[in-house]
């Protein structure tokens, strides 16, 4: 669900309920989430050269699905850090 505030100079559109969904899935609270920048541009991920398991115990696709939702319609910041780690979905 979309929050939108509005004021005579802008609007403001939130997904409280989105982004709880995906701190929920990543067992992470709202405090070890907060960062200024979601991640520098000039950093790019690399597959390991050995196929190593991953061991995580959220699923990884769901994830990466509900933050490509949350950055195509109201968080654009957060399209490089996401595309970065979209590219590993068949093995994270």
């Amino acid at each position: 669900m979309n929050v939108n505030y509005r004021n005579d100079k802008s609007i403001e559109l939130t997904q409280p309920q989105l982004i709880d969904d995906i701190l929920n899935d990543l067992q992470l609270t709202v405090k070890d989430s907060i960062r200024e920048t979601p991640a520098l541009s000039l950093k790019i991920l690399h597959r390991h050269l050995e196929e190593l398991e991953a061991k995580i115990n959220w699923n990884y696709k769901s994830v990466i699905g509900k933050l490509n939702y949350l950055e195509k319609s109201t968080r654009p910041d957060l399209a490089y850090s996401v595309h970065q780690c979209a590219r590993f979905m068949e093995t994270p």
